[in-house]
């Protein structure tokens, strides 16, 4: 098996880190889960729901995350949304994870980008408006923090964005921090990957006062450019970085990368 007896660090939150796992431990890697990140509704997200799902209508519902249509579908069956009213709205996925997310509830996004970022989505979009966007309304259900070159782009194209926060990424409890921390300074990983910028962020964050040199000598995994970046702005050196920009691209990268 190519990652045979790899010890790799899962970084993704516990409800997401399965997969993965399941993943490397189907190819011999000793996966070991330490999340870096809890992702927790918006506060507020609530009443955003209410005032601004319930009380419009849109052209174009987008959805950046498998995250993002959990929350969506939650905060709907709480508040009675009658989910008849999207099939009124084209729906955009960031990529297939969110596409099949919106599957397993019955509804199918119309529109995924070949390249599963932002920007990527806005330009698909505008290619299936014919690059107009003139009174066009789009609903983009996203993380707090989120890059804004989404909507940025929508709106030079003519578009209503309107923006529903819907969850946000907080730190782990410090007990995570802590069993992390000792195993980094005992040497007992070889692989880290990121699966994106907040596992970065936050990972750098709870290791404190030396991070960067706690992971030095380690084999460091991106599922994307956008993470990689992130991870080379924080002081990290990049080994891999996923040309497809899934969890199957990343464990493919880890494969080629552990055969080559």
């Amino acid at each position: 098996m190519s990652l045979a007896g790899k010890r790799v660090l899962v970084t993704r939150a516990r409800e997401q880190a399965s997969v993965l796992a399941r993943r490397l431990r189907d190819l011999g890697a000793v996966a070991v889960e330490v999340p870096v990140i809890r992702i927790v509704p918006s506060e507020d997200l609530s009443s955003l729901f209410a005032a601004l799902v319930k009380e419009k209508r849109y052209d174009w519902v987008v959805f950046t995350s498998v995250n993002g249509v959990r929350f969506f579908f939650q905060e709907a069956a709480s508040q009675h949304y009658d989910m008849r009213r999207l099939e009124q709205a084209k729906l955009a996925a960031i990529g297939p994870a969110t596409a099949t997310a919106l599957s397993s509830r019955g509804v199918v996004a119309e529109t995924i980008p070949s390249e599963y970022r932002g920007e990527a989505v806005a330009e698909a979009i505008i290619e299936r408006s014919h690059g107009d966007l003139k009174g066009v309304s789009v609903l983009l259900f996203r993380a707090q923090g989120a890059r804004p070159a989404l909507p940025e782009t929508l709106r030079r194209a003519g578009a209503r964005v309107q923006i529903i926060e819907a969850y946000r990424a907080e730190r782990p409890e410090r007990d995570e921090a802590v069993r992390l921390r000792a195993m980094l300074e005992k040497r007992e990983l070889d692989v880290v990957t990121f699966t994106s910028s907040s596992t970065v962020n936050n990972l750098i964050k709870i290791l404190g006062d030396g991070a960067v040199g706690l992971l030095f000598g380690l084999t460091i995994a991106s599922i994307g450019p956008i993470t990689s970046e992130t991870a080379l702005k924080r002081g990290l050196r990049v080994d891999i970085t996923a040309s497809e920009y899934t969890i199957e691209g990343l464990v493919k990268a880890l494969e080629d990368f552990f055969k080559g």
